[in-house]
């Protein structure tokens, strides 16, 4: 009866480890995914408009679609540096008198995502960077407003683990000028690019 009482121990022993250790796999894939679609990831992207440059975008999933590969963000930080005028100056000069032209800015932005189909976003941030403004070239601090769009345009499994999702966005920019009366609404987009 002890041999039986025994084995029936190791027995029960045994299932219970293994049984312990499926469910500590199943913790640990269900940490793996929210660490996948919740830690912050980085993409590139390139604007055309006003202004015209370059942005670096820190962001955050809600999901990932890996049939379709199809990114829904959440929220992002921008840091983007552009030159202001490039190809809008005329815009700029009708709705500001005494712009006579842009120059480099530097700039971050916050930006949510409304989990729309169509990825609706709104955003705030600043800029700053020099400008001539009544033929005096000024160091020239901006608030930012964003209203626009980001839709996908591509996305390519690049290999069994990473994807590349490539977006087009479309905004309206407003800019305010924090020290000088200055202030423009105008279109922007773009492309961006996302390697997950």
């Amino acid at each position: 009866m002890n041999k039986k009482a025994l084995l029936l121990l190791l027995l029960i022993c045994q299932v219970s480890s293994v049984v312990l250790s499926q469910s500590r796999k199943k913790t640990n894939w269900i940490e793996d995914k929210k660490s996948h679609i919740t830690r912050w990831r980085l993409g590139f992207g390139v604007a055309a408009a006003e202004p015209t440059g370059a942005h670096l975008q820190f962001y955050k999933l809600s999901g990932i679609c890996t049939q379709t590969i199809r990114v829904r963000k959440m929220i992002s930080v921008n840091l983007s540096a552009s030159y202001e005028g490039l190809m809008l100056s005329e815009q700029i000069s009708k709705q500001n008198e005494h712009w006579t032209s842009g120059g480099l800015r530097a700039g971050i932005d916050f930006l949510y995502y409304i989990p729309l189909a169509f990825r609706p976003y709104i955003g705030i941030g600043g800029d700053i960077g020099n400008r001539t403004l009544l033929g005096k070239s000024v160091s020239s601090p901006d608030a930012i407003g964003r209203l626009g769009f980001e839709l996908k345009i591509l996305g390519i499994r690049t290999s069994t683990k990473t994807l590349l999702h490539t977006s087009i966005f479309a905004e309206a920019k407003y800019s305010y000028g924090l020290k000088h009366n200055f202030s423009y609404l105008l279109p922007m987009a773009g492309l961006r690019f996302h390697f997950l």
